[in-house]
């Protein structure tokens, strides 16, 4: 992790509530944004739609284009 310390991070994480750290990597100096990916949807609805617990690539390859 100190390789990214002082750097612009994008963290695209699993398709779930509350996946980041945020507060974690402030700590060691490193600027980061969570990319959401679940637009605001909770577990429930994610499993509804078959997303819960998906990652980027599961996504994309998944996703209709």
């Amino acid at each position: 992790m100190k390789v990214l310390s002082g750097k612009n991070i994008l963290i695209a994480t699993d398709l779930i509530e509350n996946a980041g750290r945020i507060e974690e990597l402030k700590e060691l100096n490193i600027n980061s944004k969570i990319w959401d990916l679940s637009n605001g949807m909770n577990d429930i609805e994610l499993k509804a739609i078959g997303y819960y617990n998906l990652d980027l690539e599961d996504f994309l390859r998944n996703a209709s284009i």
